[in-house]
Formats: C-alpha cells, structure tokens, sequence
C-alpha cells in the first residue's frame, strides 16, 4: 500500500507508474491522479500556444500592413499592437 499525493488515497501499487528514479520504484501520483495532471497540463499548454499563435497573426498583420510607412514603430501594449507614427 501507498499513499498517493495528489487525491491522499492509500491505494495497491499497481495502481502507481513505475519510475525508477523513486526509492520504491514507483510514482509518488497513482494512475488516475497522473492522467489528470497530464490532462490539465496539455489543455493549458494548449490554450497558451492558441493566444501565442493569435498575438502572432495580429503582429503580422500590423507589421504586414503597406499602409504603414514604419512598420517597426509597431508595439505591443496591454495586449493590443498600437502604431506609432
């Protein structure tokens, strides 16, 4: 039996990961507790690359724009591109 870290469980350890860097050899997160951290990790690490990517597109297409004559005077202030002319 061992305690699992994340929802305080004693649980068998077959319901732990193996990892042989632990002294037991196994996860401190049993199955369940180790599929929802990686879980949220993936959707926030989505959701980051997803506002990255958009931040992105706006840059281009401000520093894209031939109406404006200097494209580098372009910056980026409390999450809005603003021109400075």
């Amino acid at each position: 039996m061992k305690k699992c870290s994340g929802c305080q469980e004693d649980l068998p350890l077959t319901e732990f990961y193996k990892n042989k860097r632990m002294n037991d050899g196994h996860s401190i997160y049993c199955v369940s507790c180790t599929k929802e951290n990686s879980r949220k990790y993936h959707q926030r690490k989505k959701n980051r690359l997803k506002v990255s990517h958009n931040e992105e597109v706006v840059k281009n297409m401000v520093l894209n724009n031939p109406q404006v004559s200097h494209p580098h005077l372009a910056c980026f202030h409390q999450g809005q591109y603003w021109l400075v002319y």
